[in-house]
């Protein structure tokens, strides 16, 4: 532009260092710009491992507290076995000493 006008050698070189600016300083603004898109991708992927984990957090709580409750209900039933004083099954004697005890109470 300038240099069109001057004809100069140094109107043509500072021609040439001005674009040469503004083609630098285009390039600095993509990076810029790539830069702040690529943080706000980041900024995303973070929100969403937030929400995951507190979701994961929130499940794991719900089951250890299902979990507590089963335990709970397990130490009920064995705490109300144990106070009843007999044992859950009442298997059958076996063995000779069984076979003649039976002998006995049939002859009776």
């Amino acid at each position: 532009m300038l240099s069109g006008l001057l004809r100069s050698e140094i109107a043509v070189q500072a021609n040439i260092n001005i674009m040469r600016a503004f083609f630098q300083m285009q390039e600095a603004l993509l990076i810029v710009s790539n830069t702040q898109l690529q943080l706000e991708q980041i900024r995303a992927e973070i929100k969403q491992l937030r929400t995951d984990m507190n979701d994961m957090l929130a499940d794991q709580n719900e089951i250890n507290e299902l979990t507590r409750a089963q335990l709970d209900a397990i130490s009920d039933a064995l705490t109300e076995l144990q106070n009843q004083g007999k044992h859950p099954l009442s298997l059958p004697e076996i063995g000779y000493t069984a076979i003649q005890k039976r002998r006995e109470e049939e002859k009776k």
